[in-house]
């Protein structure tokens, strides 16, 4: 049912502004929801892992409900306190702009995680991995100082085109991390496959998990990119935008949860990665003609980690 416009009032499209940012609340209000959903799952299945790891999902939690409060506000704003204000939709809202400084902090925390994951898995790649989490500084740095240079100046539309270059810089850097991590992941897996159909169906899933995380984000920031050099002047990247950081921690906190399913373990095993509290492990080396124990021996944690190259020993030896 269309409602006739007060006289003397402009008609405006609002579609391609304030429609796009209502759409990216509705999505970012949805994906939050998963996350809490998922937050709970963690917290009441893996109630082993140590307090390091608990405190990261929550911090996490706290970053992803900060955003989603970010952009509630802002569409607030448009919808309530600037209704009927044409010039308002030129203007970007406090809120709304700073939530990109979230996001990128989100990314980078989630992004040193998978990095230190790598590590982990080989510490022969240690060098690489601190080469990859200096790279991780970039695109936070860059949407750091793009948050900063909106705030300091006129906060206007048109001032989001005129930074088209640091959108364009942070969105491709991050795309390229998140791709290099999977793809790292993925090789060392690849290289520790040991002929032992329990040990390929692990692989085989977690692989399909990291495949799976690195091409969610990647999609979603490349998607981010091209809508700005499409569209700059509508909004529909940030709609795009609003989703990135849910689905940074929806992935990790996937990655965390899948744990339980891809091993068969119990729920109340302990089964974190990094020496979360693990009491047990299974060896677990690259192929390079090691002996390698059956994929469901359980030993004490006496073996130490990588030498030569070699997958570090962890609980199931997999990195997760």
């Amino acid at each position: 049912m269309s409602t006739s416009i007060p006289q003397g009032l402009p008609k405006i499209d609002l579609i391609p502004t304030i429609g796009m940012d209502f759409i990216g609340l509705l999505f970012a209000a949805v994906f939050h929801g998963i996350t809490t959903l998922q937050a709970i799952f963690y917290y009441r299945t893996y109630t082993k892992d140590r307090v390091t790891l608990k405190i990261l999902v929550a911090v996490l939690w706290i970053l992803d409900t900060l955003s989603v409060a970010l952009i509630a506000n802002g569409v607030y704003t448009y919808l309530v306190l600037d209704f009927a204000d044409p010039l308002a939709v030129e203007a970007l809202v406090w809120s709304i702009n700073s939530e990109p400084a979230v996001t990128a902090l989100i990314a980078l925390i989630v992004q040193l995680f998978l990095v230190y994951r790598i590590r982990t898995l080989n510490q022969a790649w240690t060098p690489f991995c601190v080469i990859l989490a200096l790279i991780s500084l970039l695109p936070f740095s860059l949407g750091i100082v793009a948050v900063y240079t909106i705030d300091a100046g006129s906060q206007s539309l048109a001032a989001v085109g005129e930074l088209h270059w640091l959108a364009i810089a942070a969105d491709v850097s991050s795309s390229v991390i998140d791709l290099t991590i999977a793809a790292s992941i993925c090789w060392l897996l690849y290289k520790g496959r040991n002929g032992f159909s329990q040990t390929e169906r692990i692989i085989n899933s977690l692989t399909l998990y990291v495949i799976t995380s690195g091409l969610t984000t990647a999609s979603l920031t490349t998607g981010t990119m091209i809508s700005y050099l499409v569209a700059p002047t509508t909004l529909v990247f940030q709609m795009i935008n609003m989703s990135v950081s849910k689905a940074y921690v929806n992935t990790f906190l996937a990655t965390l949860n899948s744990r339980q399913s891809i091993r068969g373990y119990p729920s109340t095993a302990d089964t974190s990665k990094f020496g979360y509290g693990n009491e047990y492990v299974l060896p677990f080396r690259a192929a390079s003609g090691t002996q390698i124990s059956q994929p469901n021996t359980r030993v004490p944690r006496t073996v130490g980690s990588s030498v030569g190259g070699k997958i570090s020993e962890s609980e199931d030896g997999l990195g997760v």
